[in-house]
């Protein structure tokens, strides 16, 4: 173990402040029956922080510098465990400041059923759904001819794990076409339309056909880049959906959907990364290390840098677009990784190391402000909440709950991420501008 005797302690303080953390969400969210904004959040800042913290703490990993600085192990626990707390603390705050009563509005949420209305299925709004569909059809053919393989392609054609390595890279981060416009219709804009006919579904067997071509079309999107984590989000987010459906969910289909993302990681794990041939055990092991500890341990190099270099500033921490702002913005990601594998960027190989949301705020302004970010976090996650769930509880509509429901997904993934630039993202604008638009077009035509 890391810390001999102290590992075992950390396991015992961890498993009793995971229980006081639990009442504490549920005090602040009002309820851990659905997912909301807050209530996701947290769950994915278990799997993806808290957990790797307390292994990293507990176990050996093969990885550069670790054993050298076990109090900078221990340090990342102490964050993490802290996280478990300052962000209901944050919840708590908001809930007293707007006088909000989170268990009594998500009581009316849950029993509240979907409302779809005339509009909702007229057939303005399937032609509008069909238009915005086979422009992310064209989209993606644009994006297939600009970038002339799509990876999914090389597994088909027998590609080396490295061939497919190199295909994915291409396809994303070293794409020249802008790539996250592209992903603004081939990937963002899908979800939300699939979202749309999966509460339509059961209206008109048109909707039907047309969720099912989404769902298709959805599948292929998140996988066609070789990425693991896509495909296996797209599969929660329609559970997510389910459970606004039917208003619950029981637990042989919580088993059956677990082993089903199981089964799937295992699959891309073999095809995608190149492990056919190897044990159950190097795959699965493999698994959690991406999942549990490859957000999380990039902290460590984080402190480091801290602890040598100090804060870098609000320059590492807001985006500046066109250079409309009086400071040039820092790429932290990629001098982290310039500071922990200096050989690697000196031979070429450059690349970026991205961490916990509460890393940035580490490396811009010290360890204070990265404590208090956990606290600012819940602010905003339950500021959001009260605003989808006071509507939501007041009248549950399609469109707002696609809307909601592609919010928690994307608010989710500042679980392993920084937050700065999360007033100007696509990931909420472009949605709402969708809805939104829908929404206006309609109330015209109504008048007409």
């Amino acid at each position: 173990m890391i810390h001999s005797y102290l590992s075992i302690l950390i396991i015992f303080a961890s498993c009793i402040a995971l229980y006081l953390a639990y009442w504490l969400i549920k005090i602040a969210a009002g309820t851990v029956k659905i997912p909301l904004i807050s209530t996701f959040f947290m769950l994915n800042y278990l799997v993806i922080i808290y957990i790797g913290s307390v292994l990293l703490n507990v176990f050996h990993f093969n990885y550069p510098g670790l054993d050298k600085r076990p109090d900078l192990l221990l340090y990342t626990w102490l964050y993490a465990t802290a996280g478990l707390f300052l962000i209901p603390l944050g919840m708590i705050v908001v809930n007293i400041a707007t006088g909000y009563k989170a268990q009594e509005k998500t009581r009316i949420l849950l029993a509240k059923e979907i409302n779809i209305t005339s509009l909702d299925k007229s057939n303005f709004t399937f032609i509008v759904l069909i238009l915005l569909f086979f422009i992310s059809f064209v989209v993606l053919m644009i994006y297939r001819r600009e970038l002339g393989i799509l990876p999914i392609e090389g597994v088909f054609k027998g590609f080396s794990y490295g061939k497919l390595a190199y295909l994915r890279e291409l396809s994303i981060n070293q794409f020249t076409g802008h790539y996250y416009r592209y992903r603004i219709f081939m990937v963002n804009l899908p979800l939300l339309l699939l979202l749309i006919a999966f509460f339509m579904k059961k209206v008109a067997i048109k909707y039907k056909l047309l969720f099912y071509f989404l769902l298709l079309f959805n599948i292929f999107v998140n996988i066609m880049s070789l990425m693991k984590a896509p495909v296996v989000f797209l599969l929660i987010i329609l559970l997510i959906a389910y459970i606004y459906l039917k208003r619950s969910i029981r637990k042989k289909q919580l088993i059956s959907m677990s082993i089903l993302i199981g089964t799937l990681l295992t699959s891309m794990s073999m095809f995608f990364m190149g492990n056919i041939g190897r044990s159950f055990r190097v795959i699965f092991s493999g698994i959690i290390r991406r999942i549990c500890i490859g957000q999380i341990m990039p902290f460590f190099h984080y402190q480091l840098y801290w602890e040598k270099f100090g804060s870098l500033g609000i320059s590492s921490f807001l985006p500046n677009p066109g250079g409309i702002l009086p400071f040039e913005s820092i790429p932290y990601t990629v001098k982290i990784k310039e500071f922990a594998f200096p050989e690697a960027f000196s031979s070429g190989v450059g690349g970026s190391m991205p961490t916990v949301f509460f890393g940035q705020w580490l490396i811009s302004f010290g360890p204070l402000m990265a404590l208090f970010s956990m606290v600012l976090l819940g602010i905003i996650i339950q500021s959001m909440d009260i605003f989808f769930v006071t509507k939501l509880a007041n009248k549950k509509g399609v469109f707002l709950l696609a809307l909601f429901i592609n919010i928690i997904y994307f608010m989710s993934g500042f679980v392993g991420t920084g937050y700065g630039g999360i007033l100007i993202h696509n990931g909420w604008i472009m949605p709402l501008f969708v809805i939104l638009s829908i929404y206006a077009i309609r109330a015209i035509l109504k008048e007409i």
